[in-house]
């Protein structure tokens, strides 16, 4: 154990109990594994205290670095978007099969926030194009400094565009595969189920929708999607488990859809939506 990482295992020995309940999801080997990168990144000039002083105010760790570590690599965020979460892994997986599959060769990452959905699927699976859209322009600055990040990663015959808009608003093209993980949660029947931190340091506007809006919202995204997507074409969406039901329904009256299915995390809740375009 090198000094840095024993600095880590003590301060956390020594925080668990608050740490857990400031941080969700943190826990020793994360921290490490971050922590140990970005002194890497820092050329060894890292101040551990720093950070410790930092995690104990409340601040989320990847905030605090700049970076957060998201599938098989490290990105950069902000508080122009939300902060990787290690359950959005699993749409990478079922993504990839989809695409493999049925060799889809140009998607579009929908609420793109700091690009990781979109460039990590550039980065393992044979495409043509990749579109990414978001309503923040601060999201798309962000995804784009990521895509610069991540250019010797990317195959040089896939085709990067990065759009500023709501939803599909603008966008002509059509795609083979559509994903998104939009905005889900209720801002008057879920806030009170969402973390304090969360609350405190990710932007309300890429979380909440108004109650009274929701399906409506969902109803004129889907209708969206069923335009740009191609005969045969593929859309997978992360959702909020309470409401996963009601959206499915939805997308079975637009009549368009297929093989609508709920797919569950690994803690065994509802978390994704997937269909497909008849044709």
């Amino acid at each position: 154990m090198n000094l840095l990482e024993h600095q880590v295992a003590e301060f956390f020995k020594t925080h668990q109990d608050q740490l857990v309940k400031l941080h969700p999801g943190l826990n020793l080997h994360t921290l490490t594994r971050e922590i140990e990168w970005f002194d890497t990144l820092q050329s060894s000039k890292l101040n551990p205290k720093e950070i410790f002083d930092e995690l104990l105010s409340g601040k989320p760790l990847a905030f605090i670095l700049g970076y957060q570590f998201f599938y098989d690599s490290f990105f950069k965020v902000n508080d122009s978007t939300l902060i990787p979460r290690l359950e959005t892994e699993l749409i990478i997986e079922r993504a990839l099969e989809l695409i493999k599959k049925n060799n889809l060769k140009d998607i579009a990452d929908i609420g793109c926030g700091s690009g990781i959905i979109a460039l990590t699927l550039a980065k393992n699976a044979d495409l043509n194009s990749v579109m990414l859209t978001d309503i923040s322009k601060g999201a798309i600055e962000l995804s784009k400094e990521n895509a610069y990040l991540h250019q010797y990663q990317l195959p040089k015959t896939v085709k990067i565009d990065f759009h500023l808009g709501d939803r599909l608003d603008g966008i002509t093209k059509q795609f083979d595969f559509i994903v998104s993980n939009p905005p889900y949660i209720k801002k008057q029947a879920d806030q009170a189920l969402v973390h304090p931190q969360v609350l405190s340091y990710e932007p309300s506007s890429a979380l909440f929708l108004e109650d009274a809006e929701y399906n409506h919202w969902f109803k004129l995204f889907f209708e969206q999607v069923l335009k740009h997507l191609t005969p045969g074409g593929y859309f997978l969406m992360e959702g909020h488990e309470a409401h996963l039901d009601e959206l499915a329904a939805l997308m079975g009256s637009l009549k368009s859809f297929s093989d609508i299915n709920i797919i569950n995390d690994l803690t065994d809740r509802s978390r994704f939506i997937e269909s497909r375009k008849n044709g």
